[in-house]
Protein backbone atom coordinates (compact mmCIF):
# COMPACT_ATOMS: atom_id res chain seq x y z
CA UNK A 1 0.00 0.00 0.00
CA UNK A 2 1.11 3.28 -1.09
CA UNK A 3 -0.10 6.82 0.75
CA UNK A 4 -0.63 10.01 -1.50
CA UNK A 5 -1.18 13.23 1.34
CA UNK A 6 -3.98 15.24 -0.58
CA UNK A 7 -3.93 18.61 -0.06
CA UNK A 8 -6.68 18.72 2.64
CA UNK A 9 -4.27 16.58 4.91
CA UNK A 10 -6.25 13.33 4.05
CA UNK A 11 -4.00 10.36 3.21
CA UNK A 12 -5.72 7.57 1.04
CA UNK A 13 -4.08 4.69 0.81
CA UNK A 14 -3.98 3.14 -2.60
CA UNK A 15 -3.68 -0.79 -3.31
CA UNK A 16 0.08 -1.48 -5.57
CA UNK A 17 -0.62 -2.58 -8.74
CA UNK A 18 -0.97 -6.50 -8.73
CA UNK A 19 2.38 -7.84 -10.66
CA UNK A 20 1.54 -11.14 -12.91
CA UNK A 21 3.82 -13.72 -12.87
CA UNK A 22 5.28 -15.02 -15.99
CA UNK A 23 3.43 -17.86 -17.31
CA UNK A 24 5.43 -20.94 -17.29
CA UNK A 25 5.41 -23.66 -19.58
CA UNK A 26 5.50 -27.48 -19.69
CA UNK A 27 5.62 -30.69 -21.76
CA UNK A 28 1.36 -30.50 -21.50
CA UNK A 29 0.63 -27.50 -22.69
CA UNK A 30 0.69 -28.20 -26.36
CA UNK A 31 -1.73 -31.10 -25.55
CA UNK A 32 -4.41 -28.80 -23.71
CA UNK A 33 -4.33 -25.51 -26.33
CA UNK A 34 -5.15 -28.52 -29.16
CA UNK A 35 -7.62 -29.99 -26.83
CA UNK A 36 -8.93 -26.22 -26.17
CA UNK A 37 -9.49 -25.59 -29.76
CA UNK A 38 -10.69 -28.89 -30.98
CA UNK A 39 -13.61 -28.25 -27.95
CA UNK A 40 -14.22 -25.30 -29.59
CA UNK A 41 -14.59 -26.50 -33.55
CA UNK A 42 -17.30 -28.73 -31.87
CA UNK A 43 -19.02 -26.44 -29.91
CA UNK A 44 -18.91 -24.77 -33.56
CA UNK A 45 -20.51 -27.70 -34.91
CA UNK A 46 -23.43 -28.29 -32.00
CA UNK A 47 -24.21 -24.77 -32.47
CA UNK A 48 -24.53 -24.87 -36.06
CA UNK A 49 -26.60 -27.56 -35.77
CA UNK A 50 -28.85 -26.57 -33.07
CA UNK A 51 -29.42 -23.38 -35.33
CA UNK A 52 -30.60 -25.71 -37.92
CA UNK A 53 -32.88 -28.02 -35.18
CA UNK A 54 -34.49 -23.93 -34.13
CA UNK A 55 -35.33 -22.94 -37.75
CA UNK A 56 -36.90 -26.74 -38.05
CA UNK A 57 -39.12 -26.33 -34.60
CA UNK A 58 -40.09 -23.15 -35.75
CA UNK A 59 -40.96 -23.58 -39.00
CA UNK A 60 -42.77 -26.53 -37.95
CA UNK A 61 -44.91 -24.91 -35.38
CA UNK A 62 -46.04 -21.97 -38.01
CA UNK A 63 -47.21 -25.18 -40.40
CA UNK A 64 -48.88 -26.58 -37.26
CA UNK A 65 -50.41 -23.19 -36.54
CA UNK A 66 -52.07 -22.44 -39.79
CA UNK A 67 -53.37 -26.58 -40.03
CA UNK A 68 -54.93 -26.02 -36.83
CA UNK A 69 -56.82 -22.23 -37.96
CA UNK A 70 -57.85 -24.44 -41.16
CA UNK A 71 -59.27 -27.05 -39.18
CA UNK A 72 -61.30 -24.68 -36.96
CA UNK A 73 -62.60 -22.86 -39.72
CA UNK A 74 -64.09 -25.90 -41.45
CA UNK A 75 -65.17 -27.33 -38.32
CA UNK A 76 -67.81 -26.38 -35.78
CA UNK A 77 -64.75 -26.45 -33.20
CA UNK A 78 -64.13 -23.76 -31.05
CA UNK A 79 -61.22 -24.83 -29.68
CA UNK A 80 -58.82 -21.74 -30.89
CA UNK A 81 -55.48 -22.08 -32.05
CA UNK A 82 -53.82 -20.55 -29.37
CA UNK A 83 -55.06 -23.03 -26.94
CA UNK A 84 -53.11 -25.75 -28.85
CA UNK A 85 -50.47 -28.17 -27.13
CA UNK A 86 -48.11 -30.12 -29.14
CA UNK A 87 -46.58 -33.24 -27.77
CA UNK A 88 -42.50 -32.78 -26.00
CA UNK A 89 -41.00 -34.96 -29.03
CA UNK A 90 -41.96 -31.30 -31.15
CA UNK A 91 -40.74 -28.92 -28.23
CA UNK A 92 -37.59 -27.05 -28.75
CA UNK A 93 -35.92 -28.80 -25.79
CA UNK A 94 -35.93 -32.28 -27.89
CA UNK A 95 -34.53 -30.82 -30.71
CA UNK A 96 -31.42 -28.63 -29.41
CA UNK A 97 -28.10 -30.71 -28.74
CA UNK A 98 -25.96 -29.57 -25.86
CA UNK A 99 -22.07 -30.08 -25.10
CA UNK A 100 -20.35 -30.90 -21.89
CA UNK A 101 -19.22 -28.27 -20.05
CA UNK A 102 -17.74 -28.31 -16.78
CA UNK A 103 -20.29 -28.96 -14.71
CA UNK A 104 -22.38 -32.09 -13.92
CA UNK A 105 -25.43 -31.77 -15.08
CA UNK A 106 -28.83 -34.38 -13.96
CA UNK A 107 -28.76 -35.98 -17.39
CA UNK A 108 -26.03 -36.71 -19.76
CA UNK A 109 -26.77 -34.90 -23.07
CA UNK A 110 -27.22 -36.44 -26.60
CA UNK A 111 -24.05 -36.42 -28.41
CA UNK A 112 -23.40 -36.11 -32.16
CA UNK A 113 -19.68 -37.17 -33.38
CA UNK A 114 -18.71 -35.14 -36.32
CA UNK A 115 -17.75 -36.30 -39.78
CA UNK A 116 -14.57 -35.53 -41.03
CA UNK A 117 -16.13 -32.86 -43.40
CA UNK A 118 -17.47 -30.75 -40.29
CA UNK A 119 -14.05 -31.11 -38.49
CA UNK A 120 -12.07 -29.16 -41.70
CA UNK A 121 -15.42 -27.23 -42.25
CA UNK A 122 -14.82 -25.94 -38.63
CA UNK A 123 -11.41 -24.86 -39.09
CA UNK A 124 -12.90 -22.00 -41.55
CA UNK A 125 -14.18 -20.22 -38.58
CA UNK A 126 -11.33 -20.38 -36.38
CA UNK A 127 -9.63 -16.86 -35.32
CA UNK A 128 -6.43 -16.06 -36.97
CA UNK A 129 -4.79 -16.56 -33.42
CA UNK A 130 -6.38 -20.08 -33.40
CA UNK A 131 -5.22 -21.27 -36.45
CA UNK A 132 -1.54 -20.12 -35.83
CA UNK A 133 -1.54 -21.91 -32.27
CA UNK A 134 -2.65 -25.18 -34.70
CA UNK A 135 -0.51 -24.92 -37.14
CA UNK A 136 2.50 -24.08 -34.16
CA UNK A 137 1.61 -27.14 -32.52
CA UNK A 138 1.80 -29.80 -35.50
CA UNK A 139 4.64 -28.33 -36.87
CA UNK A 140 6.39 -29.24 -33.94
CA UNK A 141 5.07 -32.45 -33.96
CA UNK A 142 5.89 -33.39 -37.21
CA UNK A 143 9.42 -31.71 -36.83
CA UNK A 144 9.09 -28.98 -39.76
CA UNK A 145 9.69 -26.15 -37.09
CA UNK A 146 11.89 -25.48 -34.08
CA UNK A 147 10.42 -26.28 -30.89
CA UNK A 148 10.31 -23.21 -28.36
CA UNK A 149 12.93 -23.23 -25.68
CA UNK A 150 10.67 -23.67 -22.44
CA UNK A 151 13.19 -21.29 -20.86
CA UNK A 152 11.87 -18.30 -20.41
CA UNK A 153 12.88 -14.94 -22.57
CA UNK A 154 16.75 -13.58 -20.80
CA UNK A 155 15.89 -9.94 -19.42
CA UNK A 156 18.03 -7.00 -20.33
CA UNK A 157 19.52 -7.05 -16.67
CA UNK A 158 20.48 -10.33 -17.08
CA UNK A 159 21.86 -10.32 -20.23
CA UNK A 160 24.41 -7.49 -19.62
CA UNK A 161 25.72 -9.28 -16.51
CA UNK A 162 25.70 -12.16 -18.76
CA UNK A 163 28.04 -10.66 -21.81
CA UNK A 164 30.28 -8.69 -19.06
CA UNK A 165 31.32 -12.00 -17.73
CA UNK A 166 32.66 -13.19 -21.32
CA UNK A 167 35.89 -10.86 -21.18
CA UNK A 168 38.35 -10.38 -18.67
CA UNK A 169 42.33 -8.95 -17.25
CA UNK A 170 42.64 -12.41 -15.57
CA UNK A 171 44.33 -13.57 -17.89
CA UNK A 172 46.54 -11.07 -18.96
CA UNK A 173 50.77 -10.77 -17.99
CA UNK A 174 53.31 -8.44 -18.38
CA UNK A 175 54.66 -7.92 -21.43
CA UNK A 176 58.44 -5.77 -21.71
CA UNK A 177 58.30 -3.41 -24.40
CA UNK A 178 59.80 -4.60 -27.92
CA UNK A 179 59.58 -8.41 -26.99
CA UNK A 180 57.78 -10.76 -29.65
CA UNK A 181 54.91 -12.51 -28.22
CA UNK A 182 54.36 -15.82 -29.03
CA UNK A 183 52.54 -18.61 -26.87
CA UNK A 184 54.90 -20.97 -24.97
CA UNK A 185 51.91 -23.56 -26.16
CA UNK A 186 51.90 -26.33 -28.86
CA UNK A 187 49.42 -24.46 -31.45
CA UNK A 188 46.15 -26.73 -31.57
CA UNK A 189 46.39 -27.16 -35.20
CA UNK A 190 49.65 -29.29 -35.05
CA UNK A 191 47.59 -31.37 -32.08
CA UNK A 192 45.13 -32.16 -34.46
CA UNK A 193 48.04 -33.42 -37.13
CA UNK A 194 49.36 -35.40 -34.51
CA UNK A 195 45.77 -36.77 -33.53
CA UNK A 196 45.12 -37.94 -37.15
CA UNK A 197 49.01 -39.60 -37.30
CA UNK A 198 50.26 -36.79 -39.95
CA UNK A 199 53.67 -36.22 -40.11
CA UNK A 200 54.69 -33.06 -39.08
CA UNK A 201 57.35 -31.21 -40.14
CA UNK A 202 60.27 -29.65 -38.07
CA UNK A 203 59.82 -26.25 -40.00
CA UNK A 204 56.35 -25.43 -38.22
CA UNK A 205 58.23 -25.03 -35.56
CA UNK A 206 60.65 -21.95 -36.21
CA UNK A 207 59.71 -18.89 -35.22
CA UNK A 208 58.69 -17.65 -38.20
CA UNK A 209 56.25 -20.39 -38.59
CA UNK A 210 55.16 -20.42 -35.10
CA UNK A 211 54.26 -16.25 -35.54
CA UNK A 212 51.90 -17.19 -38.52
CA UNK A 213 50.23 -19.97 -36.48
CA UNK A 214 49.56 -17.76 -33.60
CA UNK A 215 48.92 -14.45 -35.33
CA UNK A 216 47.49 -15.26 -39.04
CA UNK A 217 43.41 -14.91 -39.08
CA UNK A 218 43.47 -17.20 -42.09
CA UNK A 219 45.30 -20.41 -41.57
CA UNK A 220 46.19 -22.93 -44.79
CA UNK A 221 43.85 -26.17 -44.42
CA UNK A 222 43.77 -29.07 -47.26
CA UNK A 223 40.92 -31.62 -46.84
CA UNK A 224 41.91 -35.56 -45.92
CA UNK A 225 40.11 -38.24 -45.62
CA UNK A 226 39.74 -37.66 -41.53
CA UNK A 227 38.69 -33.84 -42.11
CA UNK A 228 40.39 -30.48 -43.04
CA UNK A 229 43.76 -30.40 -41.56
CA UNK A 230 46.84 -27.86 -41.67
CA UNK A 231 48.58 -27.57 -45.12
CA UNK A 232 52.01 -27.96 -43.54
CA UNK A 233 53.49 -27.58 -46.95
CA UNK A 234 52.52 -24.07 -48.10
CA UNK A 235 54.91 -21.62 -48.21
CA UNK A 236 53.76 -19.30 -45.74
CA UNK A 237 55.14 -21.70 -43.24
CA UNK A 238 58.77 -20.64 -44.62
CA UNK A 239 61.63 -22.55 -45.80
CA UNK A 240 61.05 -26.06 -45.43
CA UNK A 241 62.73 -28.34 -43.52
CA UNK A 242 65.29 -30.15 -46.53
CA UNK A 243 66.35 -26.57 -47.05
CA UNK A 244 66.60 -25.28 -43.42
CA UNK A 245 69.43 -23.72 -42.21
CA UNK A 246 71.98 -24.36 -39.17
CA UNK A 247 70.17 -21.38 -37.25
CA UNK A 248 66.45 -22.27 -38.78
CA UNK A 249 66.91 -25.84 -36.81
CA UNK A 250 68.32 -25.18 -33.83
CA UNK A 251 65.60 -22.55 -33.71
CA UNK A 252 63.10 -24.86 -34.36
CA UNK A 253 64.38 -27.55 -32.33
CA UNK A 254 63.04 -26.87 -28.55
CA UNK A 255 59.52 -26.71 -29.60
CA UNK A 256 59.63 -29.84 -31.56
CA UNK A 257 60.99 -31.25 -28.09
CA UNK A 258 58.06 -29.75 -26.39
CA UNK A 259 56.32 -31.35 -28.76
CA UNK A 260 57.37 -34.89 -28.71
CA UNK A 261 56.87 -34.75 -24.71
CA UNK A 262 53.04 -34.15 -24.90
CA UNK A 263 52.99 -36.93 -27.87
CA UNK A 264 54.63 -39.89 -26.25
CA UNK A 265 56.01 -41.57 -23.07
CA UNK A 266 58.94 -40.53 -21.09
CA UNK A 267 61.71 -42.62 -23.30
CA UNK A 268 60.20 -41.19 -26.25
CA UNK A 269 60.96 -37.90 -25.28
CA UNK A 270 64.11 -39.02 -24.20
CA UNK A 271 65.46 -40.99 -27.32
CA UNK A 272 64.84 -37.87 -29.55
CA UNK A 273 66.46 -35.58 -27.07
CA UNK A 274 69.64 -37.98 -27.57
CA UNK A 275 68.38 -37.56 -31.53
CA UNK A 276 68.80 -33.99 -31.43
CA UNK A 277 72.13 -33.82 -29.10
CA UNK A 278 74.00 -35.96 -31.20
CA UNK A 279 73.54 -33.46 -34.04
CA UNK A 280 73.79 -30.06 -31.78
CA UNK A 281 77.29 -31.18 -31.05
CA UNK A 282 78.72 -32.65 -34.16
CA UNK A 283 77.99 -29.90 -35.88
CA UNK A 284 80.35 -27.08 -36.12
CA UNK A 285 78.18 -24.36 -38.05
CA UNK A 286 80.11 -24.14 -41.50
CA UNK A 287 77.89 -24.50 -44.61
CA UNK A 288 80.08 -28.03 -45.71
CA UNK A 289 79.86 -29.92 -42.58
CA UNK A 290 75.87 -28.67 -42.08
CA UNK A 291 74.55 -29.95 -45.30
CA UNK A 292 75.29 -33.72 -44.84
CA UNK A 293 74.17 -33.80 -41.00
CA UNK A 294 71.02 -31.66 -41.87
CA UNK A 295 70.37 -34.65 -44.55
CA UNK A 296 71.42 -37.16 -41.86
CA UNK A 297 68.70 -35.85 -39.24
CA UNK A 298 65.72 -35.49 -41.69
CA UNK A 299 66.82 -39.14 -43.47
CA UNK A 300 66.75 -41.03 -39.76
CA UNK A 301 63.61 -38.99 -38.23
CA UNK A 302 61.71 -39.97 -41.55
CA UNK A 303 62.68 -43.40 -41.77
CA UNK A 304 62.13 -43.79 -38.20
CA UNK A 305 58.35 -43.40 -38.70
CA UNK A 306 58.22 -46.05 -41.35
CA UNK A 307 60.67 -48.33 -39.50
CA UNK A 308 61.32 -47.63 -35.51
CA UNK A 309 65.13 -48.37 -34.82
CA UNK A 310 67.48 -47.69 -31.71
CA UNK A 311 69.65 -44.46 -31.46
CA UNK A 312 72.96 -45.31 -31.56
CA UNK A 313 76.05 -42.86 -31.91
CA UNK A 314 77.53 -45.36 -34.42
CA UNK A 315 74.29 -45.64 -36.63
CA UNK A 316 74.16 -41.95 -36.57
CA UNK A 317 77.30 -41.44 -37.75
CA UNK A 318 77.82 -43.69 -40.36
CA UNK A 319 74.87 -42.09 -41.68
CA UNK A 320 76.73 -38.61 -41.64
CA UNK A 321 79.47 -39.83 -43.29
CA UNK A 322 76.79 -41.33 -46.52
CA UNK A 323 75.88 -38.30 -46.51
CA UNK A 324 78.99 -36.27 -46.84
CA UNK A 325 79.82 -39.19 -50.00
CA UNK A 326 76.15 -38.03 -51.24
CA UNK A 327 77.23 -34.91 -51.35
CA UNK A 328 80.69 -34.82 -52.89
CA UNK A 329 79.48 -37.46 -55.64
CA UNK A 330 77.15 -34.87 -56.13
CA UNK A 331 79.93 -31.78 -56.34
CA UNK A 332 82.24 -34.04 -58.87
CA UNK A 333 79.27 -34.66 -61.01
CA UNK A 334 78.37 -30.91 -61.15
CA UNK A 335 81.74 -29.88 -61.96
CA UNK A 336 81.90 -31.88 -64.93
CA UNK A 337 79.00 -30.85 -66.20
CA UNK A 338 79.95 -27.66 -66.02
CA UNK A 339 82.97 -27.95 -67.68
CA UNK A 340 82.13 -29.98 -70.83
CA UNK A 341 79.10 -27.52 -71.12
CA UNK A 342 82.06 -24.96 -70.94
CA UNK A 343 84.23 -26.55 -73.20
CA UNK A 344 81.44 -27.00 -76.15
CA UNK A 345 80.70 -22.93 -76.08
CA UNK A 346 84.53 -22.51 -76.45
CA UNK A 347 85.04 -24.90 -79.11
CA UNK A 348 81.60 -23.05 -80.96
CA UNK A 349 83.17 -19.45 -80.28
CA UNK A 350 86.41 -20.45 -81.54
CA UNK A 351 84.99 -21.77 -84.87
CA UNK A 352 82.46 -18.97 -85.08
CA UNK A 353 85.34 -15.88 -84.24
CA UNK A 354 88.39 -17.09 -85.07
CA UNK A 355 90.10 -16.53 -88.14
CA UNK A 356 92.25 -18.90 -90.10
CA UNK A 357 95.82 -17.92 -90.29
CA UNK A 358 96.47 -17.02 -94.37
CA UNK A 359 98.65 -18.52 -96.35
CA UNK A 360 100.61 -15.46 -96.95
CA UNK A 361 101.59 -14.85 -93.13
CA UNK A 362 99.64 -15.31 -90.21
CA UNK A 363 97.85 -11.90 -89.89
CA UNK A 364 95.56 -13.55 -87.32
CA UNK A 365 95.31 -16.49 -84.79
CA UNK A 366 95.25 -19.99 -86.22
CA UNK A 367 92.63 -22.04 -85.06
CA UNK A 368 92.88 -25.67 -83.43
CA UNK A 369 89.66 -26.76 -83.59
CA UNK A 370 88.06 -25.19 -87.16
CA UNK A 371 86.17 -27.48 -89.02
CA UNK A 372 87.39 -27.85 -92.68
CA UNK A 373 90.71 -28.47 -94.20
CA UNK A 374 93.25 -29.46 -91.17
CA UNK A 375 95.99 -28.21 -93.21
CA UNK A 376 95.80 -24.96 -92.21
CA UNK A 377 95.52 -25.61 -88.35
CA UNK A 378 98.03 -25.63 -85.68
CA UNK A 379 97.98 -27.56 -82.92
CA UNK A 380 97.82 -26.47 -79.19
CA UNK A 381 99.60 -29.85 -78.09
CA UNK A 382 102.91 -30.09 -80.27
CA UNK A 383 102.27 -26.50 -81.97
CA UNK A 384 103.04 -28.43 -85.44
CA UNK A 385 100.88 -27.44 -88.44
CA UNK A 386 98.80 -29.73 -90.75
CA UNK A 387 96.40 -31.13 -88.06
CA UNK A 388 93.89 -30.23 -85.44
CA UNK A 389 94.18 -31.09 -81.36
CA UNK A 390 92.22 -33.87 -81.10
CA UNK A 391 94.35 -35.48 -84.62
CA UNK A 392 97.61 -35.09 -82.34
CA UNK A 393 99.55 -38.07 -81.74
CA UNK A 394 102.95 -36.67 -81.25
CA UNK A 395 105.13 -36.35 -77.85
CA UNK A 396 107.59 -33.94 -78.87
CA UNK A 397 107.84 -30.89 -80.58
CA UNK A 398 109.90 -30.09 -83.77
CA UNK A 399 112.93 -29.17 -81.94
CA UNK A 400 112.81 -33.04 -79.84
CA UNK A 401 111.33 -31.22 -76.49
CA UNK A 402 108.52 -33.37 -74.70
CA UNK A 403 105.05 -31.81 -74.74
CA UNK A 404 103.44 -30.59 -71.91
CA UNK A 405 99.63 -30.99 -72.58
CA UNK A 406 97.63 -33.68 -73.43
CA UNK A 407 93.85 -33.80 -74.46
CA UNK A 408 91.57 -35.76 -72.14
CA UNK A 409 88.12 -37.40 -72.88
CA UNK A 410 88.90 -36.03 -76.59
CA UNK A 411 88.04 -32.45 -75.61
CA UNK A 412 89.50 -31.53 -72.86
CA UNK A 413 93.13 -29.76 -72.78
CA UNK A 414 95.26 -30.51 -69.94
CA UNK A 415 98.48 -30.59 -68.55
CA UNK A 416 100.74 -33.64 -67.86
CA UNK A 417 100.53 -32.40 -63.94
CA UNK A 418 96.51 -32.90 -63.64
CA UNK A 419 95.46 -29.00 -64.34
CA UNK A 420 93.12 -28.29 -66.41
CA UNK A 421 94.27 -25.49 -69.58
CA UNK A 422 91.43 -23.08 -71.03
CA UNK A 423 92.22 -24.04 -74.51
CA UNK A 424 90.05 -20.55 -75.95
CA UNK A 425 92.18 -18.55 -74.13
CA UNK A 426 95.27 -20.11 -75.70
CA UNK A 427 94.02 -19.00 -79.24
CA UNK A 428 92.79 -15.73 -78.87
CA UNK A 429 94.58 -14.58 -75.44
CA UNK A 430 92.98 -11.78 -73.15
CA UNK A 431 91.95 -9.57 -75.98
CA UNK A 432 88.50 -12.29 -77.06
CA UNK A 433 85.30 -10.22 -77.85
CA UNK A 434 83.49 -12.51 -74.71
CA UNK A 435 85.24 -13.33 -71.56
CA UNK A 436 85.88 -16.92 -70.73
CA UNK A 437 83.30 -18.04 -68.15
CA UNK A 438 84.57 -21.59 -67.33
CA UNK A 439 84.96 -23.03 -63.43
CA UNK A 440 88.04 -21.17 -61.50
CA UNK A 441 89.87 -25.00 -61.63
CA UNK A 442 90.26 -24.49 -65.46
CA UNK A 443 93.23 -21.96 -65.65
CA UNK A 444 95.07 -19.75 -68.39
CA UNK A 445 98.26 -21.40 -68.89
CA UNK A 446 100.14 -21.75 -71.91
CA UNK A 447 99.65 -25.01 -73.99
CA UNK A 448 103.50 -24.82 -74.46
CA UNK A 449 105.29 -23.71 -71.68
CA UNK A 450 102.49 -23.73 -69.06
CA UNK A 451 103.48 -19.92 -68.42
CA UNK A 452 100.69 -17.83 -67.82
CA UNK A 453 102.35 -14.45 -69.39
CA UNK A 454 101.13 -15.49 -72.72
CA UNK A 455 98.74 -17.59 -74.34
CA UNK A 456 100.03 -20.14 -76.84
CA UNK A 457 99.43 -18.61 -80.31
CA UNK A 458 101.17 -15.82 -79.24
CA UNK A 459 104.53 -17.69 -80.21
CA UNK A 460 106.91 -16.37 -77.26
CA UNK A 461 107.95 -19.80 -76.32
CA UNK A 462 107.93 -21.39 -79.47
CA UNK A 463 108.62 -20.68 -83.00
CA UNK A 464 105.57 -20.17 -85.50
CA UNK A 465 105.73 -22.95 -88.16
CA UNK A 466 106.36 -21.99 -91.63
CA UNK A 467 103.59 -22.87 -94.60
Amino acid sequence: MTGIRYPQGETVHVPKPTVRPEKTRDANDGWQQLAMELRRAVNKIAAGKNLQKLWIWKENNRRAAEHAARATQASSSSTPAENLHFSPLSSLESLLSTVQTHGHPSEEPTRSTPSARDFVTAFTDFSPNSLKTVANFFSGVTGTKRATPDTAPESPTSAAARRRKLNSTAREEVREPGALYLPKDIHPEIMRLADAKAYVPLHLFTTAARRVLFHSGNLPMTDDKKGSLLDTSAAVFGTPEEQMSEAEWRDAVPFYSEFIAQTGDVDWSERWLEHFAFFMTTCDMSEDNWIPHRNAELTLRRSYRINPFTFTRELYAEEVRVQKEKIREEKEKLRDEKEKAWQKRMEEMSKKSVPRAPSSGPSGPPSSFRAGDPSRDICLICGRKGHRISNCTNSTFENGKATLCILVEGRYLQARDGRRICSGWNIVGSGGKKPCRHPATVLHLCSFCLSADHHSFAFRCLSRPSD
